[in-house]
């Protein structure tokens, strides 16, 4: 009986969230618009640095020596600036001294970034979907892949491959 019991509160008690587990509808602050404009990849002599939103502030991550600092665009660290072209973007990051220019990796309005391919996309998918893989031998572990929507319904997709909104319109 006492072996019983024991196995019951162990299996509640492991069934229960402990009471400091963070809510699942817990979503961070949206990042303002002032913030938005300074995310992004910035570059200088092959070293780059990120700047990303977290919760609610701005972090700069140095690649090379995974430095993070944190800073706001209004100036709470006065180390770290945007530099604004002629156009009012965000060209440039200044930290001290050192500036770092912005990489574009996309189409610069936002947009979905396009390719033009070399040879038509009907021919192309007509190739694609005639090849076959390899054939493998061996003791392979089976697919553990997941839906990742059947995880949490908070998770929203843009699969713009998966239509006429992609890379190859």
């Amino acid at each position: 009986m006492i072996k019983r019991l024991f196995l019951v509160s162990l299996l509640a008690g492991c069934a229960a969230e402990p009471p400091d587990a963070p809510s699942r509808d817990f979503l961070p602050p949206d990042a303002t618009a002032e913030q938005r404009v300074l995310v992004g990849e910035y570059v200088l002599d092959g070293d780059t640095v990120s700047v990303l939103e977290d919760h609610g502030g701005l972090r700069l991550l140095d690649w090379r020596g995974a430095t993070v600092l944190a800073f706001s665009p209004g100036g709470s660290n006065p180390s770290v600036r945007p530099v604004y072209g002629e156009d009012g973007g965000v060209r440039a990051i200044r930290v001290d001294s050192v500036e770092y220019a912005r990489l574009t990796l996309g189409a610069a309005d936002g947009g979905t970034f396009r390719i033009t391919p070399i040879r038509p996309a009907e021919e192309l998918r007509a190739e694609a979907l005639a090849a076959t893989p390899p054939a493998e031998d061996g003791d392979f572990r089976p697919s553990d892949l997941v839906e990742l929507v059947a995880l949490d319904p908070g998770i929203h997709l843009d699969i713009r491959y998966a239509s006429t909104d992609n890379f190859m319109g």
